[in-house]
């Protein structure tokens, strides 16, 4: 199974060659940790991949994580995922995002949401109703995609 969809060599390099990491084990908060240690990191990350991630990826492609009644459904074998993640330090916790940073810095932590700005058409034509309001944001949108060549 190893090597079917990356070659950990080509990642290696790309991380040690490319990205130099030695001036960044050398600088503030990486000084702790050396090339070893990084390889062994990526070495966990492949196996972790290998073994829980690459066999079940056809099987959630075609069973989709999906949103329903406020909630959003994954596939179980995610959870396995997420765990080991969270056992090799990736993530600090599994949950709800708002909750995990309120119990973790307190009640008077600020979540700031991005979300995508209303156009200038669209901002013009916002007072009028709905429909106007969609057509604009189509337009708009695909002003945005042509931008891009798509």
């Amino acid at each position: 199974m190893q090597n079917q969809y990356t070659n950990l060599d080509t990642i290696k390099f790309f991380v040690h060659q490319v990205h130099q990491t030695e001036k960044v084990l050398g600088s503030g908060r990486f000084e702790a940790y050396d090339s070893a240690s990084v390889d062994m990191f990526l070495d966990s990350i492949k196996t972790l991949s290998d073994t829980e991630l690459f066999p079940y990826i056809k099987e959630m492609d075609e069973k989709p994580s999906f949103y329903k009644d406020g909630a959003i459904t994954i596939h179980p074998q995610f959870e396995k995922i997420f765990q080991q993640a969270k056992d090799l330090g990736l993530v600090d916790e599994i949950g709800d995002a708002h909750k995990i940073l309120k119990e973790k810095f307190g009640d008077d932590v600020i979540i700031k949401k991005f979300e995508k700005s209303k156009g200038w058409l669209s901002q013009k034509l916002s007072s009028s109703n709905n429909q106007v309001d969609q057509l604009a944001n189509i337009l708009d949108e695909r002003s945005i995609w042509q931008r891009y060549g798509f």
